[in-house]
């Protein structure tokens, strides 16, 4: 519901900022680079930091869920000591500013994380 809201308000300050003479060249893109991640093994620390511009409003799980033990820093780095073997699909979303009409951007990332 709040990923509907924010695209919704989005779209709205959008079409205020076309009325009052701003244009979209004016607002940096958030893009998120990291397309992929590296496997992980049970009981084996890991750590990836995710990667792209515009990210200052800082990282979160939108959707799915990451592996158990693993969690994702505000900074966008994903870390812990994974405990349960499987494949983990999750969206990522970047934020510009963190607000709710922040640009943003989102990816699907997956980690699969094998026995030890």
């Amino acid at each position: 519901m709040n990923r509907i809201r924010r695209l919704t308000l989005g779209a709205s300050v959008l079409a205020l900022a076309a009325l009052i003479g701003c244009t979209a060249s004016n607002v940096p893109m958030v893009t998120i680079t990291t397309t992929a991640l590296p496997n992980g093994v049970v009981n084996t620390p890991y750590s990836q930091i995710l990667q792209g511009s515009h990210t200052d409003g800082g990282w979160f799980i939108v959707d799915g869920n990451l592996p158990p033990g693993l969690t994702l820093s505000q900074n966008g780095v994903i870390s812990g000591t994974p405990t349960t073997a499987g494949s983990y699909s999750f969206t990522v979303e970047a934020d510009q500013n963190n607000s709710i009409n922040s640009p943003a951007a989102d990816q699907i990332l997956v980690i699969v994380i094998t026995a030890s």
